[in-house]
């Protein structure tokens, strides 16, 4: 019995620290926010995430500035977030290629890819495969059918190494 008096009187004295307890992110954020976008400027996810980052601002009511630190197929961008506090104040808007698989195509990163922790998908975009108009093939079927009949002869354009248009046209090239 008498433990149980003990053990409550513990609590009871304990009860106070408790209710002082704060969660941390309740005042999140006290500071601006930097979001680090690890492609050029004016693409897609430039773009996107210039929106999105504009909006949460304003929502935020702190303010929240893109930076852009390009190269490597988003891997320098990475890298520099990688390195920052893991506090909720340094942010990086990237394509798949990152986090995903310039582990297989670089011979090394100076990051790791999977201590990043997603927090939102912001766009999702397909590939498409578009040909001029006076191309021989007219369908899908056509087109492989010429790409096999004409090896290396066909070329593509994508927004570089490790992007999904890009790794998509190599599947072409086997």
């Amino acid at each position: 019995m008498l433990r149980y008096v003990i053990l409550l009187a513990g609590l009871l004295l304990a009860a106070p620290a408790f209710g002082q307890a704060k969660d941390p992110a309740a005042d999140y954020p006290k500071r601006p926010i930097r979001i680090i976008v690890c492609v050029p400027a004016g693409g897609g996810v430039d773009t996107v995430t210039r929106i999105v980052a504009d909006k949460l601002g304003q929502k935020l009511g702190q303010p929240v500035v893109v930076e852009n630190r390009t190269g490597q197929s988003g891997n320098i961008g990475a890298e520099y977030v990688f390195g920052q506090e893991p506090d909720g104040y340094t942010l990086l808007a990237s394509q798949p290629a990152p986090l995903t698989v310039n582990v297989l195509l670089y011979k090394k990163v100076n990051f790791d890819p999977t201590a990043f922790i997603p927090i939102a998908i912001m766009t999702a975009i397909p590939n498409t495969l578009t040909v001029r108009p006076d191309f021989p093939a007219k369908t899908f079927q056509e087109f492989i059918a010429y790409a096999k009949a004409h090896p290396n002869t066909l070329n593509y354009a994508s927004q570089g190494t490790g992007t999904t248009s890009h790794l998509t046209a190599e599947l072409f090239s086997t």
